[in-house]
């Protein structure tokens, strides 16, 4: 039984360091960059020797994609779960309930992400994870392009009784999700406190999708 007691605390303890390990790591990568920082640096402001360092993370790699990559992870699997969303909130009756809760969901990712997601976009070069902008674009454009389609198909087989003002091909996909998505990370570029903004991701939600309603 001491054995088991002495292995959790143990186990505790190391669980602590790496939090702590991370959290410190963001906030270099935040201020320096990929290529700018230093593990050595990284060691002494989270009070652990750099040889213990190297034990929980070999490289500055994969301590850079414990940073980021849940953070990727959420953003990516919201873009790319949109059939699901889409009819969780197909199921609200009222366009304002619809619009307030994509808001919120895009901008509580917003929220919790702010300082990993800045890090992936601005501080990563040198790693896997330098064009991970151009993957999200990608992804979203995808999502556009279907909902495009959707949207052609009820028109001409006449399920859809207003006729968008405009008919769009496949091209415009692209320049409309990367002009969404860059508006939606510039926020969290601009602003760091969190009601602020959840306040101007619903704002910014509301604007586009009354917006693409008129064309759509």
């Amino acid at each position: 039984m001491k054995s088991e007691w002495r292995f959790t605390i143990v186990q505790v303890l190391k669980d602590d360091i790496r939090r702590a390990i991370v959290r410190t790591a963001q906030a270099v990568f935040l201020e320096r960059g990929f290529e700018e920082s230093s593990m050595k640096e990284i060691a002494s402001r989270a009070g652990v020797s750099v040889g213990n360092l190297y034990r929980y993370y070999p490289q500055k790699e994969a301590l850079f994609e414990a940073v980021t990559l849940p953070a990727y992870a959420m953003l990516s699997a919201l873009i790319g779960e949109h059939g699901a969303a889409d009819a969780q909130l197909a199921g609200l009756r009222e366009p304002g309930a619809m619009l307030e809760q994509l808001g919120t969901l895009l901008g509580g990712v917003l929220e919790q992400c702010r300082e990993p997601l800045l890090i992936l976009l601005y501080g990563s070069r040198g790693t896997k994870q330098e064009g991970v902008k151009e993957q999200l674009f990608e992804q979203l454009a995808a999502h556009v392009l279907e909902h495009m389609k959707s949207a052609r198909h009820m028109t001409e087989n006449g399920k859809d009784a207003a006729q968008p003002a405009v008919q769009f091909d496949a091209g415009a996909a692209r320049p409309v999700a990367v002009a969404f998505l860059e508006g939606y990370l510039e926020i969290i570029r601009l602003h760091a406190d969190p009601q602020r903004i959840q306040s101007l991701t619903r704002q910014y939600i509301s604007l586009w999708f009354m917006g693409l309603r008129q064309l759509l």
